[in-house]
């Protein structure tokens, strides 16, 4: 299943196929066919077709295309804060979701999409996996159960970024405990600070940042607990907590 994943990503963005209620415009302004091709647009999810989405389209028709300051937007908007949105500044690094606008408007809003649906999938399914002892098809289970849960099925997986990188700090946190190779323990720590990084910046929203971090913080303390006696005596979490802090 795993493996079908990239193919299946592929071929959604290269059909421009997304969730998003963009069409619900059509009832707004009129003059175009509905192209929805399962479902029907909500206009609830007003978040995403409302806000986020024309901001982040506004970046390919505005004078300089991906400026942090779009002028057509008021007096002139800085779209770095809070949204999600692509734009020619270094943090776009930390915002994976939205590279697939610097190809285009359709390749855009399927590669926000499907990044966010299969980032969920895979990030809960490496950090269930490095903390329990399941078989793979239990993690598939798990995480298809996480990734149809109410906040993000309601919410379209609007500000879904911050749990994808908040699981993903913790998968790599715990490796880092775990490892015994100095390869794998840098090349985990590089994957800490990347996540953590992006869970700050890539979708700047308070009111899920801390939650989020505050949860996979007792679930990493609770990991050290349990596991106490190994980490003290192999010095693990004094190294965990050296490239931490140094990293």
């Amino acid at each position: 299943m795993l493996v079908a994943i990239p193919v299946f990503f592929v071929l959604a963005v290269f059909f421009g196929i997304h969730g998003y209620s963009i069409p619900s415009w059509h009832d707004r302004l009129g003059g175009a066919p509905s192209e929805v091709l399962l479902g029907k647009t909500r206009a609830l999810r007003s978040d995403d077709w409302v806000l986020d989405l024309p901001i982040a389209l506004g970046q390919l028709s505005q004078p300089e295309p991906f400026a942090v300051v779009n002028p057509n937007i008021g007096s002139g908007q800085n779209v770095m804060i809070p949204f999600h949105v692509p734009a020619k500044h270094w943090v776009t690094i930390f915002r994976p979701t939205t590279w697939g606008f610097f190809i285009g408007a359709d390749t855009g809003l399927a590669w926000m999409w499907w990044s966010q649906v299969f980032g969920n999938f895979l990030a809960f399914y490496l950090a269930i996996g490095v903390i329990f002892s399941l078989k793979p098809k239990e993690q598939v289970l798990l995480s298809l159960l996480y990734l149809y849960s109410p906040y993000l099925q309601y919410w379209t997986l609007h500000t879904s970024e911050i749990f994808i990188q908040g699981l993903l700090s913790l998968y790599f946190a715990i490796q880092i405990l775990k490892s015994e190779h100095k390869k794998w323990i840098y090349l985990y720590t590089v994957g800490l600070t990347w996540s953590l990084v992006g869970m700050v910046l890539g979708y700047m929203y308070p009111p899920a940042i801390v939650p989020v971090f505050v949860t996979m913080l007792a679930i990493l303390v609770g990991f050290v607990f349990q596991n106490r006696d190994r980490l003290f005596q192999n010095n693990k979490l004094l190294r965990f907590l050296c490239l931490t802090i140094g990293g």
